[in-house]
């Protein structure tokens, strides 16, 4: 008897560190509705998991939230934004053009839109991807890997003075970045 009761209790620890060790994976953060309406609360991303993020509110309430439900979101500093079919983090964002990178691969995945199923295509590329997203633009472009001398050349051509550092073959995160905000501070 002695025995079981111990083995209850062990039981019951481990539930009890097990359930604060998944709080603690939530981070303050706020979303933002396609009607730009925004929520406070706490959030716990699931990127390679599910591909969503779980927010909690302030009552407590969790809630899984796809790209296709919530237009943004903020996590402590990092801001993520939707498009297409997933999650990606904003590198740099500036006036002219944004960097960022992809979280999520949600391609071939079907959400539900009340009893009607839709599946939105996801864009090319994978997680850890880079895309520029020109401001007034909807659709974010791959730069990353031999996509790089596919796509920017075109992104860049109304800023003369990048013009050298669009001959390379590829580039890496910090090259991006500084070749985003170069284009964002062109004249």
């Amino acid at each position: 008897m002695k025995q079981l009761k111990q083995q209850m209790l062990l039981v019951a620890i481990l539930i009890g560190f097990f359930a604060q060790a998944q709080n603690s994976d939530f981070q303050q953060g706020t979303v933002t509705s396609y009607g730009n309406e925004t929520s406070t609360g706490v959030i716990k991303p699931l990127f390679k998991q599910r591909g969503v993020i779980i927010f909690q509110n302030s009552n407590a309430q969790k809630k899984q939230l796809s790209p296709n439900e919530i237009s943004a979101f903020t996590v402590g500093a990092e801001q993520f934004s939707a498009y297409t079919n997933d999650f990606y983090k904003i590198i740099v964002k500036g006036e002219k053009a944004s960097l960022l990178e992809r979280v999520t691969d949600n391609s071939g995945k079907i959400y539900y839109n009340g009893a009607v199923p839709v599946n939105t295509p996801s864009l090319d590329g994978k997680i850890g991807d880079f895309y520029v997203l020109k401001n007034g633009s909807s659709n974010p472009v791959l730069v990353s890997g031999a996509a790089f001398q596919k796509n920017a050349a075109t992104l860049f051509s109304d800023c003369a003075s990048l013009g050298s550092a669009l001959t390379v073959k590829t580039v890496d995160e910090a090259a991006l970045k500084n070749l985003v905000n170069q284009y964002n501070n062109c004249k």
